[in-house]
């Protein structure tokens, strides 16, 4: 897992800020924004969101376009919250 550090006087390490390392771990975990998976295979990922201060995702959709690279169909994935 990675995480940004700063060093304190003593040698010491701790994260820069109390979310900093969660953060930076869900951003090494994200999926890109593309993402080719060949027949066969399977794909992961995290997605999250950073949302404005005050603001939430209640009734939200997150809609995804998936693309055959054979054929050139699309197909939408909706998601709802």
């Amino acid at each position: 897992m990675a995480s940004q550090m700063r060093m304190h006087d003593a040698g010491e390490t701790s994260p820069a800020k109390p979310n900093e390392a969660r953060e930076m771990d869900w951003r090494t975990k994200a999926i890109s924004h593309s993402l080719i998976i060949e027949p066969g295979r399977t794909g992961g990922g995290f997605v999250y969101f950073q949302l404005p201060e005050g603001q939430t995702l209640a009734r939200s959709t997150l809609r995804l376009a998936v693309e055959s690279l054979e054929t050139g169909e699309t197909v939408e994935l909706r998601l709802a919250y």
